[in-house]
């Protein structure tokens, strides 16, 4: 009996732990638009909920970030790329927001570091995405047939020839991998908002820098402060003991 029920506890535990992994694996490649997308991101959500630190949940939010724009790179020739650029945008406030809950000032630093080559890395690739893609268009293009050695001849009256030279036509071309025209302007917005998200981690930086220097300085102040006083202590004590010690001579004198 006993058996039995540690053979059950073991297979429950194996469809537990295996329903989330096979979930995890289905959705791993989903882009926006694709049935399991939503799946994807509540997992997401679900392993951020579950961080037990500050810091913690800040290398997660890098990591979406950098899952974000991958995405968009998957879908940007299709309907959906629109959508996945603003998922990317949000993902961006979120990231940037995380790194502003962490307490420690050096594990702060860190994940702003870490932000920032992500965001650099992201901003050189839709650059070159830019140079690849061209907005959705039709180019009419003029060709001209060429005449035929022997032009046709219309009579318009008995005995005087009219020729006939056939007009030139304008023959469609079609640029290839079209993308829809907005998202070009989109991708120099969410360029532009990287940009100044990485303006504003370097600025943050620096202020921690700054501030750390300062705190050194006024420490060494305080320290040199403390030793001046303590030297005058000193000093006035050995002028107050050679005093008393000059009046006891006197006495004795």
């Amino acid at each position: 009996m006993l058996k039995v029920i540690l053979t059950g506890i073991f297979w429950g535990s194996v469809a537990i732990f295996a329903i989330p992994t096979s979930l995890i694996l289905i959705s791993w490649d989903a882009a926006p638009g694709d049935s399991t997308y939503n799946l994807k991101v509540g997992l997401e959500k679900a392993i951020l909920g579950a961080a037990p630190s500050s810091n913690l949940k800040s290398t997660l939010q890098i990591k979406y970030t950098e899952r974000r724009f991958n995405e968009v790179q998957k879908v940007i020739s299709t309907s959906h790329a629109s959508e996945s650029l603003n998922n990317f945008d949000n993902q961006l406030i979120a990231s940037v927001n995380s790194i502003k809950e962490i307490k420690s000032v050096e594990e702060k630093s860190i994940q702003a570091q870490n932000l920032i080559s992500t965001l650099e890395k992201v901003s050189q690739k839709i650059e070159q995405e830019e140079q690849i893609l061209q907005p959705s268009r039709t180019i009419p293009t003029v060709t001209s047939r060429p005449l035929p050695t022997s032009p046709p001849q219309i009579v318009d009256s008995p005995g005087t020839p009219v020729p006939t030279q056939i007009p030139p036509v304008a023959t469609p071309t079609q640029i290839s991998n079209p993308i829809p025209v907005d998202i070009p302007g989109q991708l120099d917005d969410t360029k532009e908002k990287i940009r100044k998200a990485i303006e504003g981690l370097k600025k943050s930086q620096n202020n921690q820098n700054e501030g750390n220097h300062n705190n050194i300085n006024t420490n060494t102040n305080n320290s040199r402060s403390r030793n001046n006083n303590n030297d005058n202590e000193d000093y006035k004590d050995n002028k107050n003991e050679n005093k008393s010690k000059d009046n006891k001579d006197s006495k004795n004198n």
